[in-house]
């Protein structure tokens, strides 16, 4: 049962960690169409400088937020399916015979999940924001706002799912301390 619960996981990690990929080339290519930016007002380009730059940003930005939303996307059915699982494998653990020493192991796993999930929180939510002040910025920029956006909320709720099993680790705990 153990094992199961810590494979169901893995696949939540790996969509994850592709998805933080996307998030790095992302940031480049801002901090490159910024330095471009920087680069065009001091040419004196004026506004049409500035929007070839983020017309530029936004092409660049197809590939990278279009794999972003297609990983969270993954991340998330992935947690769904996850969270049925680890649920159920923690209301078990408390009637189970396993050894305690496994238990506790799993118990520390899914609690380290918990709170990278939760440290991440604050950064996922800004980074949210963030995007959706590119709308502002310039209408060709919009639709990788939006799509950055609904990944970001999207990530948000999966926070949401993996934090409520830290009631269902303490239970666990309290079971095996009495």
């Amino acid at each position: 049962m153990l094992a199961a619960g810590e494979a169901g996981l893995t696949e939540v990690g790996e969509a994850l960690s592709e998805a933080v990929v996307s998030i790095q080339q992302i940031g480049e290519l801002g901090v490159e169409a910024t330095d471009r930016l920087h680069d065009s007002d001091a040419a004196k380009k004026g506004f049409a400088g500035r929007l070839l730059v983020t017309r530029q940003l936004s092409s660049d930005l197809a590939e990278p937020v279009a794999k972003f939303e297609a990983e969270i996307e993954r991340y998330y059915e992935a947690l769904t399916a996850a969270d049925a699982m680890t649920r159920y494998v923690l209301s078990r653990l408390k009637e189970d015979s396993a050894d305690e020493t496994e238990i506790v192991a799993y118990l520390d796993n899914v609690d380290a999940l918990i709170d990278a999930a939760e440290g991440s929180e604050s950064g996922i939510a800004s980074y949210t924001r963030s995007a959706a002040d590119w709308k502002r910025l310039s209408k060709d920029l919009s639709a990788p706002a939006k799509t950055i956006e609904r990944a970001g909320h999207r990530m948000l709720e999966g926070i949401a799912m993996i934090s409520a099993w830290r009631d269902l680790v303490n239970d666990v705990r309290g079971a095996l301390d009495d």
